[in-house]
């Protein structure tokens, strides 16, 4: 599981070459949300005395650097909607997963 330091072509790069040499298979899951979205889930933290220590300021820095990810980069990519309600982005991201041929690790216990 990587967060947004991994934002960035190279780090993904590096990410995979670890876990493949491994013996992973490598699936990137890409949560995005629109801005407004974004900015008020970081308005709620504040307010409601969250752990995470997100600012706007870094999420601008990090919009700035973004660089999107592309199946190109040799790893298959499934991109969920970070807007939706919690439930809904977690069953879509499993959903894509599975698509990829990655079941999750209590159907591969009981399989």
């Amino acid at each position: 599981m990587l967060d947004a330091t991994f934002s960035r072509v190279s780090r993904r790069r590096q990410a995979r070459e670890v876990a493949r040499a491994r013996g992973a298979d490598v699936v990137f899951v890409e949560v995005a949300c629109d801005e407004a979205t974004l900015r008020a889930r970081l308005a709620r933290r504040r307010a409601g005395g969250s752990v995470s220590d997100a600012t706007d300021a870094e999420l601008d820095a990090l919009a700035a650097s973004y660089e999107a990810s592309d199946p190109s980069e040799g790893s298959a990519l499934v991109r969920v909607d970070g807007a939706l309600a919690t439930a809904r982005v977690v069953a879509d991201a499993l959903a894509g997963l599975r698509r990829e041929g990655v079941a999750p690790a209590a159907e591969r216990v009981a399989g």
